[in-house]
């Protein structure tokens, strides 16, 4: 096949291709690999200078997301091979319902792992009955969150853009800070957001992590938003928060080596 690869100078490039693969993507991207892509390098694929697909990697050289028309589809295990072999790819990670990433990737794979959970199923639960308060961080809170921060955010940067974009709420009861919740949307114009949360150490184990993820899913749903949310495989205690709240995983991060 006269098939060429070329670099795009801005991920704004595929942005017409990549919305076609958005639409047609089985279910909503995880914002854990949304970031990536955000600061990641596109590449442009062509048949007889035509486009045809694209793909994008990782500052790591990480496979991150690849998608071809779907009549150019067939020869799309030819193509990935063609990609980690120039760009000398060694890892990928790849939703489990990315038929076509998964089915090629695992053409070429070494070792493939479960990295992650995805919950993209949610049903109500009804709300047990607690004595607590809610609102929106301001920027007078980035102490407060700076300092029960646990790697949920990775720098101060974060924390402070985060607050800026009004995507954390506290949660107190009885004048005591429970922890914070945070929902962000994963690719503007799109209605999934992403919902998190951290509880301080001494009012864990007491249902207020539910409680919150309640909270936030609920808030979504309300505002014509879809909560979604994922969790690291060995993360064993949010993956139990998230099904108590009422979230399902159906699906998993996989994470494929070449």
């Amino acid at each position: 096949m006269n098939i060429n690869i070329k670099p795009v100078s801005d991920l704004s490039d595929l942005i017409n291709i990549r919305s076609q693969y958005l639409d047609n993507c089985f279910e909503s991207i995880e914002l854990f690999l949304e970031l990536q892509i955000r600061t990641g390098f596109g590449y442009m694929v062509y048949f007889k200078e035509r486009e045809i697909g694209y793909f994008i990697c990782g500052k790591d050289n990480t496979l991150l997301e690849y998608y071809l028309l779907p009549q150019y589809q067939k020869r799309a295990d030819i193509i990935i091979n063609k990609v980690i072999k120039n760009l000398k790819i060694h890892s990928a990670y790849c939703h489990s319902f990315d038929f076509l990433m998964a089915s090629c990737c695992l053409d070429f794979q070494k070792k493939v792992t479960n990295f992650g959970y995805l919950f993209r199923r949610y049903q109500k639960i009804v709300y047990e009955q607690r004595n607590f308060t809610t609102r929106i961080a301001s920027t007078s809170d980035f102490d407060i969150i700076r300092n029960i921060n646990e790697a949920v955010f990775e720098n101060e940067e974060e924390i402070i853009d985060t607050i800026e974009r009004e995507n954390i709420r506290l949660f107190e009861s009885n004048n005591h800070l429970i922890g914070f919740g945070i929902f962000q949307r994963i690719i503007p114009n799109r209605p999934e957001y992403d919902i998190g949360m951290l509880v301080i150490p001494e009012f864990r184990k007491q249902g207020w992590g539910t409680l919150i993820v309640q909270y936030l899913a609920d808030d979504c749903i309300f505002n014509n938003f879809r909560p979604t949310c994922g969790c690291a495989i060995e993360n064993w205690g949010s993956r139990k928060c998230l099904e108590k709240a009422g979230f399902t995983s159906e699906h998993r991060m996989l994470k494929f080596e070449f």
